[in-house]
């Protein structure tokens, strides 16, 4: 991947969950499309694990950092009730889960892309 390219993907897609989320808010979005907050933590995921591999530069980190920035974005929708179901509940807790392994699955998508362009760079050297 050029110099520029991580950056701007990364830029890319906080600009695409941003819009999503404050869509999702503001025009009770998240209601109206059913799984958009799925879409949500997946995009969130990939952005959270391209920033990752861009700031640290260490693939084993970027699945850990991005299950610590779900549960952590987790914690924050519990402790401002902001969550699909009430926090403690059965529901809460699968749709919890669902969420952080969806950022885990995005994360995963940044990090196969990464792989990808570091060998395809490596073709383009040798």
């Amino acid at each position: 991947m050029s110099r520029y390219k991580l950056p701007i993907l990364i830029l890319v897609s906080l600009s695409i969950l941003l819009y999503i989320h404050l869509g999702g808010v503001s025009n009770h979005w998240y209601v109206l499309i059913k799984h958009l907050d799925s879409v949500n933590h997946f995009i969130g995921g990939f952005a959270v694990g391209l920033t990752t591999l861009w700031l640290l530069r260490k693939p084993k980190w970027v699945i850990p950092m991005t299950f610590v920035v779900g549960i952590l974005w987790e914690v924050f929708e519990g402790y401002f009730d902001i969550a699909s179901w009430p926090v403690g509940t059965k529901m809460y807790i699968i749709d919890t889960t669902k969420d952080v392994i969806l950022d885990c699955a995005g994360a995963a998508v940044a990090l196969l892309l990464g792989w990808l362009s570091a060998r395809a760079a490596e073709k383009n050297i040798q």
